[in-house]
């Protein structure tokens, strides 16, 4: 097959591609390429196809363009090939920008999405491994990617921002309940729990147990995989420490766990002095702050140059009585 020809085309000749999937480009990247271009030469040309009005539409090579833009070089070198029907093109386009690897994630998955609407076939899973092929991906990973298009506005504006990540986004994708998604992501980044973490345990844990409260779907994760809650040490800690640590932190779940409880059921109403020993209750309640109190004070001083600002304390709102527990809850 003989080679396609190589012709010189004025630079202000060329359109550049409106739809490209790639939006994003380095100017330092770009800067560095123009350099190299005006010291060694154009390496390979670009790709074009050919308008009836006498202009070309950029088909591959923006990078390589818009770097000669900058350079100032008047020409570049291209080769002028047939354009394909429009869904062809695209196909191409996004196989091209999946095997090349030059879109964020974002850009992926809606390239993908783009794709498998073009080929009217989004609504249609059963068809998205044949799908995969024409665009150029594995259907694993095809069907991976497309989990994201099931989360919540809010998740999607989000991941699109990158304040969600790729496998937290794909990991929630799996639950069909838009409010359970940004529960599980709020409790996540609350929590702050490791993407490893909540992508393997968490998530998993919280969809194979979906009417427990998460704060017990988080217990159940980490019991699985015996989790533990310090980080990396600079010296190793002895066992008995960590363990008797990770029982501290558990039975203070467990009193979170009751104190959520109480707000919810507005046991508080219950606790009246002909009932019950209120001064006892409310003297137990007001050491157990003061006490959790000193030791987050001491803890957040002596942390307070390796993690981010102290968060404030979060009053008791849910035990107040009714009407001040609906919006906690």
């Amino acid at each position: 097959m003989q080679d396609p020809a190589i012709v010189t085309i004025p630079i202000k000749q060329i359109k550049p591609d409106p739809e490209n999937l790639r939006q994003i480009f380095d100017e330092a990247d770009l800067s560095a390429l123009a350099e190299n271009i005006l010291e060694h030469g154009q390496m390979d040309p670009i790709s074009v196809f050919k308008r009836e009005d006498g202009f070309y539409d950029l088909w591959d090579g923006e990078r390589r363009w818009r770097a000669c833009k900058i350079a100032k070089i008047h020409e570049i070198s291209a080769i002028v090939v047939p354009k394909p029907s429009p869904v062809d093109l695209l196909c191409k386009k996004i196989s091209r920008a999946m095997q090349t690897r030059n879109l964020t994630f974002p850009e992926e998955v809606g390239a993908l999405e783009q794709g498998l609407r073009s080929l009217e076939v989004y609504d249609k899973p059963e068809r998205w491994a044949s799908a995969a092929k024409k665009l150029g991906v594995p259907p694993s990973l095809l069907r991976q990617r497309m989990k994201i298009s099931r989360l919540s506005v809010k998740l999607r504006k989000d991941f699109e921002e990158g304040t969600l990540d790729l496998s937290t986004a794909q990991a929630l994708g799996e639950i069909e309940n838009h409010k359970k998604q940004e529960d599980l992501a709020s409790f996540i980044v609350k929590e702050s729990l490791s993407n490893r973490f909540a992508v393997r345990q968490f998530i998993p844990t919280a969809i194979e147990h979906p009417k427990k409260p998460l704060l017990e779907a988080y217990d159940l994760a980490r019991e699985s995989e015996r989790y533990r809650y310090g980080a990396p040490r600079k010296e190793e800690v002895p066992t008995n420490v960590v363990d008797r640590i990770d029982d501290m932190l558990a039975d203070f779940r467990k009193c979170q766990r009751w104190l959520e409880f109480a707000g919810r059921e507005d046991l508080i109403h219950h606790l009246l002095p002909d009932n019950f020993n209120t001064k006892r209750l409310l003297n137990t309640f007001r050491t157990l702050n003061a006490m959790l109190s000193a030791f987050l004070s001491a803890y957040e001083h002596r942390s307070s140059k390796k993690t981010s600002p102290a968060r404030k304390q979060i009053p008791l709102r849910p035990l107040l009585g009714p009407g001040s527990d609906k919006k906690d809850q």
